[in-house]
């Protein structure tokens, strides 16, 4: 059997950490403490929800999976390939932490949700 496996997506602009704390130990008490439940989030190198999430899961010894989206020569940054690859991952939950304007999350709650993923959403 397949250790279950968590997607985080939020916005790099995310401060909350209790809140996602909270949720994050919610869904692993969910998950019947799975040791070796992964986390798998976005890797915001702009820090947020990813990053705080990645912290938070790591301190329980629980393994994580950053998927970092590619920045070309140009300085594009491709999310909404990211965002696909996350997916890919084949997530049993996803917890959002959108902000006003958080584009490339909302586009990962779109995906998420048409996965047909077990997707929950904390606006922030």
């Amino acid at each position: 059997m397949r250790a279950p496996v968590v997607l985080l997506t939020g916005s790099r602009n995310w401060t909350d950490r209790d809140k996602i704390s909270r949720e994050l130990f919610a869904i692993w008490d969910e998950l019947g403490r799975h040791p070796r439940a992964l986390l798998v989030h976005g890797a915001c190198h702009l820090g947020g929800a990813d990053i705080i999430g990645e912290g938070i899961w790591r301190s329980k010894y629980l393994p994580t999976l950053g998927i970092p989206a590619l920045i070309d020569s140009n300085g594009r940054v491709y999310g909404p390939d990211r965002n696909a690859e996350l997916i890919q991952t084949k997530p049993d939950r996803c917890l959002a932490f959108p902000t006003p304007g958080s584009r490339g999350t909302r586009n990962c709650i779109r995906l998420a949700k048409e996965a047909g993923i077990d997707t929950r959403i904390f606006e922030g």
